[in-house]
């Protein structure tokens, strides 16, 4: 599991939190460039876990009777007690439509996509629990925090900034494309890596890149140092 921040360790807090994270993502749909399919691949998800998770802690509670009763078989009771009553295999209900495997990993994606929007705000960051408390952060000295970055050019020669999280949100990225206009911002990267899918130029030019980190919605740390790479059309 990727690092988060945000989501629970344990299976059952993590339904708790998807619970309360499904039931409500979709009032922010419009707010936060949620498409449709995306709300529902998460309540889906969440039928999904808990339906399996259920089906899990059932077959346990089952499985540890069933070995008790088996020791009665075999051993027999303490004078005086009553046996046992036979354990019953769960009955379990119809299954819902299987999700896409790795439902955690999308969704912590998209709370860091909503966290990183121009438009976030703390409140609904606690409302749909991608927010934490204060006093539960750990964070980096923003004195100190400084982004590595290295650029390397992909198949249709396209540059792709290569970056790590190191416990931040995203990565602002500033591009310089040798055109006069000096650094512009590029993009705000969630994920690593960056693939920069600009247009690029007939004639050959150098294209440089800086960045910052980004944490709670602002920059936060020291600039990277730059890199550079020369891109051309294909």
């Amino acid at each position: 599991m990727a690092t988060n921040g945000f989501l629970p360790r344990t299976d059952s807090e993590k339904e708790t939190w998807l619970k309360n994270f499904a039931n409500k993502i979709g009032t922010y749909n419009t707010k936060y460039n949620i498409a449709a399919s995306e709300v529902a691949d998460v309540q889906s998800s969440l039928l999904h876990f808990s339906y399996n998770l259920n089906l899990k802690t059932q077959q346990e509670d089952y499985t540890k009777k069933l070995k008790a009763y088996i020791l009665e078989i075999k051993d027999g009771l303490p004078a005086g007690a009553s046996a046992s009553v036979p354990p019953v295999f769960p009955v379990f209900p119809a299954a819902p439509p299987v999700s896409t495997p790795g439902i955690f990993k999308r969704i912590i994606a998209l709370g860091r996509r909503i966290k990183a929007h121009t438009a976030y705000t703390v409140a609904d960051g606690f409302d749909l629990g991608i927010e934490i408390p204060t006093s539960k952060k750990v964070k980096p000295n923003s004195d100190f925090v400084k982004p590595i970055i290295s650029v390397k050019l992909i198949d249709g020669g396209h540059p792709e900034i290569n970056w790590k999280r190191n416990s931040m949100d995203a990565l602002e990225i500033w591009v310089d494309r040798d055109d006069d206009k000096g650094f512009v911002l590029c993009e705000v990267d969630i994920k690593p890596n960056y693939t920069d899918e600009y247009p690029l130029p007939v004639k050959a030019a150098l294209w440089r890149y800086k960045a910052i980190y980004r944490l709670d919605n602002k920059a936060v740390g020291k600039w990277s140092d730059i890199v550079s790479i020369t891109v051309v059309k294909l």
